[in-house]
């Protein structure tokens, strides 16, 4: 299984992709509005207890409000 980090708010593309350097990271990505793109979520295969919670401390030190969803599917 998979764990999802959804960033509230989105994340400006360019910045996330200056930041995260993760090997395998699918992350979902949409056009707003003003043209410009966002994260809005990062899904990574684990289910480490550990590697969550230094991934989700490291995520919100990044961007912030970081809500972390277990259990499921990798897209």
């Amino acid at each position: 299984m998979a764990t999802r980090f959804i960033f509230n708010p989105p994340v400006d593309a360019v910045e996330f992709d200056e930041k995260v350097a993760l090997e395998q990271h699918p992350e979902h990505r949409i056009s707003i509005k003003s043209g410009s793109t966002v994260v809005d979520e990062l899904t990574v295969e684990t289910d480490s207890d550990t590697e969550i919670l230094n991934l989700q401390q490291e995520l919100a030190k990044l961007f912030g409000t970081v809500t972390v969803q277990r259990g499921v599917r990798l897209h």
